[in-house]
């Protein structure tokens, strides 16, 4: 997962992997890792999911946290724009990593903070060909 600081990267990776959510802000440095065991089909499939820092200094480097990946979320926060401007550079930072590529709308709990619409998502991910899907780390 990559994204600007404080778009919720971190507790959508806890929400999903240990059904847990924190309201403290915790900056994560460098790298977390998480990995989430489920069945399908009587098979075992182990997802591992990276969660990278937000900080500017770290999208030059994303492209090779990614390379190899089986896809890139890329998370902005639907209360605050500029994390929605910053899709762009995150994008671009990864366009020769070859994978599918998601963009993640996150804080759709937060309705009356909502700066971004699920129609300007939607037309971003149409534009650069990925997939597109809202969602709340504290409702999911």
């Amino acid at each position: 997962m990559i994204g600007d600081q404080r778009t919720g990267k971190t507790n959508l990776l806890s929400k999903y992997t240990t059904d847990t959510f924190s309201s403290n802000y915790d900056h994560t440095i460098g790298v977390e890792f998480a990995s989430k065991i489920f069945e399908v089909d009587a098979k075992k499939i182990k997802l591992q999911f990276w969660d990278t820092s937000g900080s500017a200094s770290f999208r030059s480097i994303s492209s090779s946290y990614c390379r190899g990946a089986g896809g890139v979320v890329i998370v902005y926060d639907v209360t605050n724009l500029e994390s929605f401007a910053s899709v762009e550079r995150w994008l671009g930072g990864v366009k020769d990593v070859v994978c599918p590529k998601m963009l993640l709308g996150n804080k759709c709990d937060l309705i009356l903070d909502r700066k971004v619409t699920a129609l300007q998502g939607e037309g971003l991910a149409q534009k650069h060909n990925v997939f597109f899907l809202e969602t709340s780390a504290l409702d999911s």
